[in-house]
């Protein structure tokens, strides 16, 4: 067997906002398995490194892959098909459709990608229940605290076992002692997937809880102090 690609991989990327570059020189290679942070200031770029990561907004300069699949800068509609299949996005604000259950919630990604109801609906189920999240199934999204809806946005970013999970400020918005057990789900979801796992944060503990740790200082990406 021949060796696989990274989960996401950028070279010379240049991320900018309204034309103008914010963060630049980006070499970064996440393996599947593994897990990385990145924090910095407010402004400085790190969501909007994320996005261009995701493929939802190119890049001003360089390229980035997804799982060995190029995100075409110039091609939003093939980077939004590799995004369906390959990336799975948690975002602060669980963005769940509020007259959905939590089921029908989880279900969409796959959905979208084909799958038929019967087939999204147990493949939703069985990543509940490996998430723990049997006891919300039914529960409709509107009735759910910030930490279960934001579980469960976890649960339906992961649905299609995306080798890419990226996190922007995922326990940004909920409860401290619930900052465990997200990470903990997050953790789980990358496990069930071979994922590699992006996190944006604020959060110095929640950072430390990854494999390696990056931060955004004068524009740059630059790798902090290794995780023991």
């Amino acid at each position: 067997m021949g060796s696989r690609q990274p989960a996401c991989a950028a070279r010379d990327l240049e991320v900018g906002r309204d034309g103008r570059a914010i963060v630049q020189g980006v070499d970064l290679v996440v393996e599947r398995g593994r897990s990385i942070s990145i924090e910095g200031p407010s402004g400085s770029g790190k969501s909007s490194l994320l996005l261009t990561l995701a493929g939802v907004i190119p890049p001003l300069r360089g390229e980035v892959s997804v799982a060995g699949s190029l995100l075409p800068p110039n091609d939003p509609r093939r980077r939004a098909d590799i995004r369906l299949l390959s990336v799975g996005l948690v975002f602060q604000g669980a963005e769940l459709i509020p007259e959905l259950t939590a089921l029908e919630n989880v279900m969409l990604p796959a959905r979208l990608a084909g799958a038929s109801s019967p087939d999204a609906e147990e493949r939703a189920r069985a990543i509940m229940v490996a998430l723990r999240l049997g006891g919300l199934t039914d529960r409709p999204a509107m009735t759910l605290s910030g930490g279960e809806a934001q579980r469960v946005a976890t649960a339906r970013a992961v649905i299609n076992h995306p080798p890419l999970i990226l996190a922007d400020e995922p326990t940004g918005s909920v409860e401290p002692e619930l900052r465990g057990i997200i990470i903990d789900q997050l953790r789980i979801a990358a496990r069930l997937g071979d994922s590699g796992l992006v996190l944006v944060t604020h959060d110095r503990w929640v950072a430390s809880q990854m494999d390696g740790r990056y931060t955004i200082r004068d524009r740059r990406l630059e790798r902090a102090v290794a995780n023991s």
